[in-house]
């Protein structure tokens, strides 16, 4: 896939009227990126869910919206786009934003193991101060499945 692909691509998905349905082929998207390791399927994922997240529905859209966009720049981040980190970042923190532990807990707990998980790679390429981001981060994901045992399982971190 070349660059005019993505963009072709992705005004095709702005015209698509069910959040659902650019969720499902983002989706579609990001796993191709695992699978053939292909980084413009991963941009492609990311650039979707970065325009759909301006037309969202609903709180729990905007946040899956935003919880995929953060895998596949954290993916690609992993594959050596450092910018691609800080862009996962970012959009970690705006799903956390959007969707409180209190709202769903078992969701919120996943997309703050996330955050951590960005922030370790950060800290393991030398960032000290992201390494000490990602130990909260995951420090706060036990703090939280401590006081909420019933709405949060342990297992799900």
């Amino acid at each position: 896939m070349v660059a005019g692909d993505i963009d072709t691509a992705a005004t095709h998905v702005r015209g698509l009227a069910a959040p659902d349905l650019a969720y499902r082929y983002a989706e579609a998207q990001y796993e191709q990126g695992l699978r053939f390791r292909s980084p413009d399927a991963l941009r492609l994922a990311a650039q979707i869910c970065g325009i759909h997240r301006v037309q969202k529905s609903t709180i729990t859209m905007e946040w899956r919206f935003l919880n995929l966009r953060g895998s596949a720049l954290l993916t690609r981040g992993e594959r050596g786009d450092g910018a691609a980190l800080d862009e996962a970042i970012a959009a970690f923190h705006a799903a956390l934003e959007s969707y409180t532990s209190e709202a769903a807990s078992i969701d919120w707990a996943g997309t703050q193991t996330n955050l951590g998980n960005v922030l370790f790679t950060r800290g393991e390429r030398g960032d000290e101060a992201a390494l000490e981001e990602a130990i909260t981060a995951y420090r706060l994901n036990r703090r939280r499945a401590l006081a909420s045992p019933a709405r949060v399982f342990a297992g799900d971190f």
